[in-house]
């Protein structure tokens, strides 16, 4: 950053595997991001889901390693931005952060589609798609009790439901 003469305004990083905190660290060694704002979406961070699924995730000190930086990330970058309230409480109760850290914390919905999409009937043909991994924790079984849901309530549709992401097994 400092050797090229370039700075950053703004680095948002994810809650995900604590990448948050090298930028911090560097930044208090003084080797960069001085004038950078380190800002941590909140999504689901790999201490939450551990903690809900505890039977899934191997333990052991890579994991370790993995919570404390979520952990060092979350409680310590300049703003944290969570896209509802719940999420924005369920952070602070796992990671017993103080009153004071909600002063650094934002609320807001991920980004608005552009262009919005119009208000009008169903195309005929929509697809609804999950992208989120198969796990539990994701809760795929929703989407597809919700499909089953829709296409019971509209038999004639031609839309289809798609899952076209990944799990962590066979």
């Amino acid at each position: 950053e400092q050797e090229q003469g370039t700075s950053f305004d703004v680095i948002e990083v994810p809650d995900h595997g604590g990448l948050g905190a090298y930028l911090l660290r560097a930044r208090a060694a003084g080797q960069g991001f001085a004038n950078t704002q380190i800002v941590c979406r909140l999504h689901s961070s790999f201490s939450i889901i551990a903690a809900h699924e505890p039977f899934e995730h191997a333990r052991g000190l890579w994991a370790a390693n993995r919570l404390d930086l979520e952990a060092q990330t979350i409680s310590q970058a300049d703003m944290c931005i969570a896209h509802l309230d719940a999420i924005a409480l369920a952070n602070r109760v796992h990671f017993n952060l103080p009153d004071d850290w909600t002063d650094r914390l934002q609320v807001s919905f991920p980004p608005v589609l552009w262009p919005a999409p119009s208000q009008t009937a169903r195309a005929p043909g929509q697809d609804f798609i999950f992208a989120s991994r198969f796990q539990s924790f994701k809760r795929p079984e929703l989407f597809v009790r919700g499909a089953i849901a829709y296409l019971s309530a509209y038999p004639d549709t031609q839309s289809k439901f798609r899952m076209i992401s990944y799990g962590f097994d066979p």
